[in-house]
């Protein structure tokens, strides 16, 4: 089917489908993207004392994309925001590491790209680790979230 018979049958563009795998964001949500993802990432990176290009270069990245995430261009992937956590906060331990990760994960929220099911079993295992710190009150449908709002609470 031709990308005009696409269009004229309602169907998104071949273009329009790829822009989405990408991850490019437009209007509201990207407004909401840089508020939250954005400003933590910017906020981590300054607090780190790296440049753009010096974090894209730990993080195995460009500049021009550290740009366009801590901009709300881009929707951040799970692994680059596990990429991310690694070279802002790896030098101080892989539970620092894990905790930003986590973080970076919620500010997110459901513009976080997931392109596999493959479980990361090291990080769960750390993770679960690190949440086992937590009253089993609070330890509830969504721990991630507890835990992350726990370290926001203590001033982490």
């Amino acid at each position: 089917m031709s990308p005009d018979a696409a269009r004229a049958r309602g169907n998104a563009s071949p273009r329009a489908k790829t822009a989405d795998r990408r991850g490019l964001v437009i209007g509201a949500e990207r407004d909401a993207l840089r508020a939250s993802f954005g400003a933590l990432l910017r906020q981590e990176r300054r607090a780190a004392g790296l440049s753009q290009a010096q974090l894209a270069e730990r993080a195995g990245s460009t500049s021009f994309g550290i740009s366009r995430l801590e901009n709300g261009h881009v929707r951040p992937s799970t692994s680059m925001t596990w990429r991310l956590a690694r070279a802002l906060r790896g030098h101080l331990g892989e539970r620092e590491a894990v905790a930003l990760d986590l973080r970076l994960k919620l500010a997110a929220g459901s513009s976080l790209r997931c392109f596999s099911e493959r479980t990361h079993r090291r990080r769960e295992r750390i993770a679960a680790e690190v949440l086992a710190g937590v009253e089993p009150s609070l330890a509830g449908a969504d721990p991630f979230s507890t835990y992350v709002l726990d370290l926001l609470a203590d001033g982490s």
